[in-house]
């Protein structure tokens, strides 16, 4: 009885201070959910939209969107892209990079840390998308019944930095320095080329300053990009946090080639691309493959042959003692 009384009184502990400092049931003020609670919302949950708005930032056409889940009574708020015409993708704007940027950094970030946000393809029926578009047609063929994208969750509590790298912040804060440092390694392995200050967002708890990569399409190969702009493809703090380089040290080749296949999209009597359990790659090489009503999403051999060059070249380097880790 005494320990079942601690255990109800240690929870009615952990709900108060949540209170207190302005978390969620899950304890986190950045996500209304956890992670892969979120994700698989975002994949196959049956929503409305309530409302829809241009984004305050950026060039890619991206949406703010209320919508409420079927399953769910509170509204959540979603950024949503379109994919290109024909293939789904461009070279600013690439909904399976965008899901390979989530999906790897779960090989040595725990959710906590997770330095990108919720984030899936989705092929929204026309009957949904009318408060965007009531004309809306197609972006991939005409037998498709469904406009495709990328939906993202909405961060909460964080605003664009004034700066992304703060040198006396990074020695004087541990906090600071270690999200910064998860950040930058994130950025460096997926060769991150788009440093513009909206594509980030830092948290605006001074006491837990995590820090959130939000575009991720120009990554994991050499693309055209802003050679004037200061990307961080290039590690550019002092230090880095030995608790993730020591993950980093876990991650096999057979992990790296498990991004070659990331999502999958079945077209059902309706015409709509929905998702099913991801299957052998169509096609070796591709990066979106389509096959007959199937699409499947994944890394390209390219991407993932230099992901791994670069994460061994990393550990060597941080071996070599070129990165000191705190």
């Amino acid at each position: 009885m005494k320990v079942f009384q601690t255990k109800h009184w240690l929870k009615l502990l952990v709900f108060f201070v949540s209170l207190a400092l302005g978390l969620n049931a899950w304890g986190d003020e950045n996500l209304p959910l956890p992670p892969e609670e979120f994700r698989q919302l975002l994949k196959v949950g049956e929503f409305q939209i309530l409302s829809d708005k241009k984004t305050e930032h950026g060039v890619g056409g991206a949406r703010k969107l209320s919508v409420t889940f079927s399953n769910r009574s509170q509204p959540l708020e979603v950024k949503w892209r379109v994919g290109n015409k024909v293939t789904g993708e461009r070279w600013n704007n690439s909904p399976r990079r965008e899901v390979a940027a989530y999906q790897f950094q779960k090989l040595f970030l725990d959710p906590p840390d997770y330095v990108v946000p919720p984030v899936a393809s989705r092929c929204i029926p026309f009957s949904v998308y009318r408060p965007i578009d009531a004309k809306a047609v197609s972006n991939l063929n005409s037998e498709v019944k469904c406009v495709f994208g990328t939906l993202t969750a909405w961060l909460q509590n964080v605003e664009m930095p004034k700066i992304l790298y703060d040198p006396q912040r990074f020695e004087q804060d541990k906090r600071y320095a270690y999200h910064l440092g998860n950040l930058a390694l994130l950025n460096y392995l997926i060769q991150h080329r788009d440093a513009m200050l909206d594509n980030y967002l830092i948290s605006k708890n001074p006491q837990n300053p995590r820090m959130f990569s939000i575009d991720n399409s120009f990554t994991f190969k050499w693309e055209w990009h802003n050679i004037f702009q200061t990307h961080w493809h290039k590690i550019r703090i002092p230090a880095l946090p030995r608790k993730s380089i020591e993950r980093l040290r876990k991650i096999s080749d057979a992990d790296l080639e498990r991004l070659a296949v990331l999502e999958q999209l079945e077209m059902d009597e309706n015409g709509v691309y929905r998702h099913v359990e991801p299957g052998e790659k169509i096609y070796p090489c591709d990066g979106n493959r389509f096959r007959f009503k199937t699409l499947q999403l994944g890394l390209t051999c390219v991407e993932i042959n230099n992901l791994k060059n670069r994460l061994a070249k990393l550990l060597k380097e941080v071996d070599a003692g070129k990165w000191p880790l705190f």
